[in-house]
Protein backbone atom coordinates (compact mmCIF):
# COMPACT_ATOMS: atom_id res chain seq x y z
CA UNK A 1 0.00 0.00 0.00
CA UNK A 2 1.38 3.49 -0.85
CA UNK A 3 1.55 6.31 1.37
CA UNK A 4 -0.74 9.39 1.02
CA UNK A 5 1.61 11.68 -1.36
CA UNK A 6 1.92 15.55 0.87
CA UNK A 7 -0.04 17.11 -2.53
CA UNK A 8 -3.47 14.90 -1.40
CA UNK A 9 -3.06 15.74 2.11
CA UNK A 10 -2.62 19.49 1.44
CA UNK A 11 -5.86 19.28 -0.39
CA UNK A 12 -7.35 17.06 2.38
CA UNK A 13 -6.42 20.35 4.40
CA UNK A 14 -7.77 23.45 2.20
CA UNK A 15 -10.68 21.61 1.74
CA UNK A 16 -11.17 20.70 5.65
CA UNK A 17 -10.58 24.32 6.49
CA UNK A 18 -12.55 26.03 3.60
CA UNK A 19 -15.50 23.66 4.96
CA UNK A 20 -14.99 25.38 8.14
CA UNK A 21 -16.71 28.37 6.92
CA UNK A 22 -19.85 26.14 5.39
CA UNK A 23 -22.75 27.93 6.61
CA UNK A 24 -22.04 31.12 7.69
CA UNK A 25 -22.01 33.87 5.08
CA UNK A 26 -20.82 37.15 5.90
CA UNK A 27 -23.25 39.97 5.00
CA UNK A 28 -22.32 43.53 2.70
CA UNK A 29 -23.55 45.39 1.34
CA UNK A 30 -24.84 49.50 0.94
CA UNK A 31 -26.89 51.47 3.42
CA UNK A 32 -28.26 54.69 3.19
CA UNK A 33 -31.44 57.23 4.02
CA UNK A 34 -32.17 59.78 5.91
CA UNK A 35 -30.05 62.05 8.57
CA UNK A 36 -32.08 64.79 10.23
CA UNK A 37 -30.05 67.08 12.48
CA UNK A 38 -33.01 68.97 13.47
CA UNK A 39 -35.07 65.84 14.73
CA UNK A 40 -32.03 63.82 15.92
CA UNK A 41 -33.21 60.97 13.77
CA UNK A 42 -31.87 58.46 11.49
CA UNK A 43 -33.75 56.54 8.97
CA UNK A 44 -32.86 54.11 6.51
CA UNK A 45 -32.02 50.80 5.20
CA UNK A 46 -29.54 48.12 5.15
CA UNK A 47 -29.47 46.22 1.28
CA UNK A 48 -27.39 43.40 -0.46
CA UNK A 49 -25.47 44.42 -3.86
CA UNK A 50 -28.03 43.08 -5.88
CA UNK A 51 -30.50 45.61 -4.27
CA UNK A 52 -32.88 43.89 -2.01
CA UNK A 53 -33.68 45.37 1.17
CA UNK A 54 -32.44 43.39 3.84
CA UNK A 55 -33.14 45.63 7.37
CA UNK A 56 -34.69 48.98 8.18
CA UNK A 57 -32.37 50.97 10.46
CA UNK A 58 -34.11 53.42 13.08
CA UNK A 59 -31.64 55.66 15.36
CA UNK A 60 -31.79 58.84 17.03
CA UNK A 61 -28.57 60.93 17.45
CA UNK A 62 -27.70 62.79 20.51
CA UNK A 63 -25.22 66.13 20.40
CA UNK A 64 -22.45 66.05 22.77
CA UNK A 65 -22.15 69.48 23.64
CA UNK A 66 -18.78 71.52 22.37
CA UNK A 67 -17.30 74.66 22.43
CA UNK A 68 -17.07 74.87 18.63
CA UNK A 69 -20.18 76.43 17.21
CA UNK A 70 -19.40 74.88 13.89
CA UNK A 71 -18.79 71.28 14.92
CA UNK A 72 -21.13 68.13 15.33
CA UNK A 73 -20.00 65.33 17.65
CA UNK A 74 -22.73 62.76 19.17
CA UNK A 75 -23.62 59.52 19.51
CA UNK A 76 -25.58 57.37 17.60
CA UNK A 77 -28.00 54.70 18.76
CA UNK A 78 -30.71 52.34 16.98
CA UNK A 79 -31.71 49.30 15.69
CA UNK A 80 -31.96 47.42 12.70
CA UNK A 81 -35.18 44.92 12.01
CA UNK A 82 -36.05 42.81 9.00
CA UNK A 83 -39.91 43.11 9.60
CA UNK A 84 -39.98 39.34 10.17
CA UNK A 85 -40.51 38.08 13.31
CA UNK A 86 -39.51 39.26 16.78
CA UNK A 87 -37.36 42.38 16.13
CA UNK A 88 -35.08 43.78 16.51
CA UNK A 89 -32.54 41.73 14.97
CA UNK A 90 -28.90 43.80 15.63
CA UNK A 91 -28.44 47.07 17.97
CA UNK A 92 -26.43 50.06 16.79
CA UNK A 93 -24.18 51.88 19.06
CA UNK A 94 -21.35 54.52 18.20
CA UNK A 95 -20.50 58.26 16.90
CA UNK A 96 -20.37 60.44 14.40
CA UNK A 97 -19.05 63.98 14.22
CA UNK A 98 -18.55 66.75 11.26
CA UNK A 99 -19.80 70.70 11.05
CA UNK A 100 -22.96 72.36 10.39
CA UNK A 101 -21.89 74.41 7.35
CA UNK A 102 -24.10 73.50 4.39
CA UNK A 103 -26.87 71.80 6.65
CA UNK A 104 -24.46 69.55 8.13
CA UNK A 105 -21.90 67.01 6.80
CA UNK A 106 -19.46 64.19 8.46
CA UNK A 107 -19.02 60.54 9.50
CA UNK A 108 -20.27 58.35 11.47
CA UNK A 109 -19.37 54.35 12.72
CA UNK A 110 -21.26 52.52 14.88
CA UNK A 111 -20.87 48.38 15.60
CA UNK A 112 -23.68 45.98 15.08
CA UNK A 113 -24.59 43.54 17.71
CA UNK A 114 -26.86 41.24 19.02
CA UNK A 115 -29.66 41.44 21.56
CA UNK A 116 -27.70 39.48 23.58
CA UNK A 117 -24.64 41.99 23.08
CA UNK A 118 -22.14 40.15 21.03
CA UNK A 119 -20.75 41.93 18.27
CA UNK A 120 -20.90 40.72 14.73
CA UNK A 121 -20.35 43.99 12.21
CA UNK A 122 -20.08 47.04 11.88
CA UNK A 123 -21.71 50.21 9.82
CA UNK A 124 -19.70 53.14 8.71
CA UNK A 125 -20.21 56.03 6.08
CA UNK A 126 -20.69 59.99 5.46
CA UNK A 127 -23.67 62.03 5.52
CA UNK A 128 -24.42 65.41 4.48
CA UNK A 129 -27.34 67.81 4.06
CA UNK A 130 -30.24 65.18 5.36
CA UNK A 131 -28.53 62.35 4.02
CA UNK A 132 -26.81 59.35 4.85
CA UNK A 133 -24.55 56.89 2.72
CA UNK A 134 -22.48 53.80 4.10
CA UNK A 135 -21.84 50.30 4.26
CA UNK A 136 -21.69 47.64 6.55
CA UNK A 137 -20.51 44.52 7.57
CA UNK A 138 -22.20 41.82 9.73
CA UNK A 139 -20.47 38.51 10.36
CA UNK A 140 -22.41 35.53 11.64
Amino acid sequence: MRPPSIRGLWLVLVLALLGLGAGRTQLRGPASGVWDLGTGVVLGTLESFEGRQLFQLEAALAPFPVMCPACLVGRISGTLDDGRGAGPDFLLDGGYDGVTFGGGSGSFAVSLRTPGGRTVGELAGRFENGAFVARYSIRP
